[in-house]
């Protein structure tokens, strides 16, 4: 039972007609190197809107070179244009340049919720469970 390329492509399809849901791709060349996805959704513990990142890969032999970035910080400006104040990752701890990753782009390790998160407005404020 493989995955194949038809599969990706009904998958990147339902994800872009999907309202509120992003796919970015990095590309280099006509090739892609990347992509995150984002989903924007009402927060139910604060009457704003919060987003997601389902999602940020980077081939490896083009990590650290910026494409990541580019990748992360575009997404942080959808997700502010939408009115999200607040953006989440759920990161894997057990891989640490993922880690490494998220904290050199001024993101925070929210322990208490298993997630990285990053304010995106002045006026975020996070409930603290």
């Amino acid at each position: 039972n493989s995955f194949t390329h038809a599969d990706i492509m009904k998958r990147c399809k339902t994800q872009i007609s999907t309202p509120n849901n992003h796919l970015i791709v990095a590309e280099l060349d006509g090739t892609i190197i990347g992509y995150t996805t984002l989903h924007i959704f009402p927060a139910v513990y604060m009457p704003v809107d919060e987003a997601m990142i389902s999602d940020l890969f980077v081939l490896e032999e083009y990590t650290a070179k910026g494409a990541g970035a580019l990748l992360l910080a575009h997404l942080e400006k959808i997700a502010s244009e939408h009115g999200a104040i607040v953006a989440l990752y759920n990161n894997n701890t057990r891989v640490p340049s993922r880690s490494d990753f998220y904290d050199a782009h001024k993101w925070e390790n929210a322990k208490h919720l298993d997630v990285y998160i990053k304010k995106l407005g002045k006026s975020a404020q996070l409930i603290d469970f």
